[in-house]
């Protein structure tokens, strides 16, 4: 038997925190500061993703809520604009860096792409807020938490003042798409299922892993 909506929304954001104080202590544990060569790695990582997971997705996904709900597609456009305006803020400071700030130009690293399907594939509004607004962004927030410990103090000032400070908004939305359509027993499992994947690839894609990745990728691999 299904769940009430509501109460399975604030369910999933639950177990979203809970995936949040995993990765804290799985993943985010180090707090040793970035050298400037994983520091602009990072940003571009992160100037990818704020555009192909933050910018892609709900612009999909705004396109198969129904016009009917006029406020839940304006929270959802607002969301996509705050994305873009995150890469745009990320692109500026690798500029300020001396580094290269065209999304174009950037060559995404194994994580990214894997994060990046794992957000798009879906066809559903609802496992796109899964995967995207409540277990991503969710996990986002203790991820850009750890970000701004790491990263010089002018980074981790845009961090905290023009990207974080939207995140919460968007794990709302989530949670007002799960209400409005997560109202089914199956969507419910599936919608569990998007989490622990998302889960799953997030731990690939952050820490030790990507820059792991970020130094081979420089060759500075050892």
């Amino acid at each position: 038997m299904a769940m009430d909506s509501t109460k399975f929304a604030k369910k999933m954001i639950a177990r979203a925190d809970e995936f949040a104080g995993m990765m804290e202590e799985k993943v985010y544990h180090d707090r040793t500061p970035l050298s400037e060569a994983r520091t602009i790695a990072m940003l571009k990582s992160q100037m990818y993703r704020e555009y192909y997971l933050g910018v892609l997705p709900p612009a999909k996904q705004l396109i198969m809520i129904p016009d009917s709900e006029v406020s839940l597609k304006v929270l959802i456009t607002r969301q996509l604009c705050e994305e873009f305006l995150h890469c745009r803020v990320l692109s500026d400071r690798l500029e300020e860096l001396g580094a290269n700030g065209d999304l174009s130009a950037y060559e995404p690293v194994e994580q990214d792409v894997g994060m990046y399907a794992l957000t798009f594939e879906f066809q559903t509004p609802w496992e796109i807020a899964a995967s995207l607004q409540v277990f991503g962004e969710t996990i986002l927030i203790a991820t850009q938490k750890w970000m701004i410990e790491i990263l010089d103090p002018r980074s981790a000032q845009l961090m905290r003042d023009e990207i974080l400070v939207h995140e919460g908004s968007h794990v709302r939305n989530g949670r007002l798409v799960l209400e409005k359509y997560a109202t089914t027993e199956a969507i419910q499992r599936r919608v569990e299922e998007v989490g622990d994947r998302k889960y799953e690839q997030i731990c690939k894609s952050y820490g030790l892993p990507m820059f792991k990745t970020f130094d081979m990728a420089t060759g500075r691999a050892g």
